[in-house]
Formats: structure tokens, sequence, C-alpha cells
């Protein structure tokens, strides 16, 4: 990858934060779920993109490290909320916890990039 194209997957990577906040939004009101297919494409996307703009750069590989970290910290928690049966019916389901995961790595990837501007 060149310096070009790892600029522009650098930055790519921005629209997943507005695209997982309409994404919940869409979820959350039903009369907009037109966006909820191209949301989730663009989320989607941003995700799959990280796999190609993360290696070659250590300073990005932190600040997707980080943004993991919480993300899967929130998996975490999910799954605990599946396994006891007295908070079972907590758990969001299938959809809501891949939104909410989305939405809680990006924003925590945008706070950690703004942070080490």
């Amino acid at each position: 990858m060149q310096e070009q194209d790892r600029s522009f997957a650098y930055k790519a990577i921005w629209a997943g934060l507005p695209a997982c906040i309409v994404l919940l939004a869409s979820l959350h009101f039903g009369k907009i779920t037109v966006l909820t297919p191209l949301c989730s494409g663009i989320v989607a996307g941003s995700l799959i993109g990280l796999v190609f703009s993360w290696s070659n750069d250590e300073f990005v590989r932190a600040q997707i490290a980080f943004a993991a970290n919480w993300a899967l910290a929130f998996a975490g928690v999910t799954l605990l909320l599946e396994v006891v049966p007295a908070l079972s019916d907590l758990a969001p389901g299938q959809r809501w916890t891949l939104a909410i995961m989305a939405t809680i790595f990006h924003a925590a990837l945008a706070w950690r990039r703004w942070r080490d501007r």
C-alpha cells in the first residue's frame, strides 16, 4: 500500500462514527429504517477497511488496538449478561449489540485520534 492509499484509508475510517450514530438512530426509530442497510454497509466497510490500513503503521495500530479494547470490553459485558440467568433480560438483541459495539469502537477510535493529534 502506497502512502497516498494509506492516507485515504486513514481518512475514510472517519465515516464510520457518523454512520454508527445514524445506524443506532435507524434501529431505534422505525420511520428511518431505509437508512439501516446504507449505514450498515458503511460501518461494515469501515471495519473491513481497517484490515488493510492498520498493518503498515504502528501509530494507527495503537489507535485501533485502543478502540478494539473498548469494543471487546462491551462484548464481554454483553456475554456476561447472556450467561447469567438473572441478567439475561438486560442483554440487547443481536442487531443492537453489533451496532453498539461498532459505535463504541468508532467513538474510542475518534477520541484516541483527537487526543493523539
